[in-house]
């Protein structure tokens, strides 16, 4: 059990290491650098009536994009991340744009456990974590511990890529056992896991109830090319 629990660590902290060197020198993925929060979060705000009062959890929150558009909306934003270096620009994003809801930041695996209480959270923001699970028994923790610091009837905003992905799908090397395609970003080395929508919903759907779903496409550049990207987007309600 200890050498297991050593082994996590040891991973996430490699994954770090790996987010470390996407946001302070390579910059491969376009949320790395990109100021405006997602366009599905901004989509989904009125539905899921983020406003303020709301307590929100930014899980893996990147350069502080949606933190900072959550706060801006007058709620009160943990912001999480296990990249020092993502912290160091959320932080930065945050004191430049001087929202008037409070941020939070905590540096923290999302592998080990999140180090709040249960039911704390009116709403947690999952944008583009969840994907990069690609360890089965943590796709299957990860869940489940979103549902443990979610109160009851709140919410979790969740967005994935596709299989169709057009970027993603061309580094695709096989399939898991639960035919779930894994790919690895040979510009950064960093994993993320492809969906389709009832893959997704399924893996969510044991602690979740699917409110909205939604695939979206749109054009985007990497590295001066376009693509065409396909993501997924879940709206869940804690059952």
């Amino acid at each position: 059990m200890a050498t297991h629990a050593r082994q996590e660590v040891t991973e996430d902290r490699n994954e770090a290491d790996l987010w470390d060197a996407e946001y302070s020198a390579l910059q491969i993925i376009p949320s790395s650098t990109r100021a405006a929060p997602a366009k599905a979060l901004v989509l989904f705000s009125e539905l899921l009536q983020l406003h303020s009062g709301r307590t929100v959890l930014d899980a893996g929150c990147g350069n502080g994009r949606n933190a900072v558009y959550l706060a801006q909306k007058g709620c009160s934003v943990y912001a999480v991340d296990s990249s020092r270096e993502a912290l160091v620009r959320a932080r930065t994003a945050v004191e430049q744009a001087k929202p008037p809801g409070r941020v939070r930041f905590c540096s923290c695996s999302l592998i080990t456990g999140l180090p709040f209480k249960d039911g704390v959270f009116d709403f947690v923001l999952d944008s583009y974590v969840f994907c990069h699970f690609t360890d089965d028994r943590l796709a299957e923790y990860y869940p489940s511990e979103l549902g443990r610091i979610i109160r009851p009837g709140g919410m979790v905003l969740s967005f994935s890529f596709s299989k169709q992905d057009e970027y993603y799908r061309s580094m695709r090397f096989g399939e898991s056992a639960n035919r779930n395609s894994i790919v690895v970003d040979p510009r950064n080395g960093i994993k993320k896991r492809l969906y389709t929508p009832g893959e997704i919903k399924a893996v969510f759907g044991k602690h979740f109830k699917t409110v909205y779903f939604a695939e979206f496409q749109f054009d985007d550049a990497v590295l001066d090319r376009r693509y065409t990207r396909d993501i997924l987007v879940l709206a869940l309600e804690k059952r």
